[in-house]
């Protein structure tokens, strides 16, 4: 399924993640691509790392969520 989730950022937002996602001090905003990877890495990290059960509400689900470990590798 192909989704067209709106999202809007700031430019601090994008910089922030932007630093996250090339490992770096740089002053480099993320890209829409390079957020798109973002969000795919981050679907399949939660996919693979869920260990919550199946009736869990969604703040107890969310806060699950912030304590995994998330490892992002770029693509060039």
């Amino acid at each position: 399924m192909k989704s067209n989730i709106p999202i809007e950022l700031t430019d601090e937002q994008r910089l922030i993640l932007g630093q996250k996602y090339h490992n770096t001090k740089a002053k480099k905003l993320i890209t829409r691509k390079e957020l798109g990877r973002l969000m795919r890495k981050f679907i399949e990290q939660v996919e693979v790392q869920a260990t919550t059960p199946d009736e869990i509400g969604i703040e107890d689900y969310t806060k699950a969520i912030a304590k995994m470990r998330w490892h992002i590798e770029t693509e060039d």
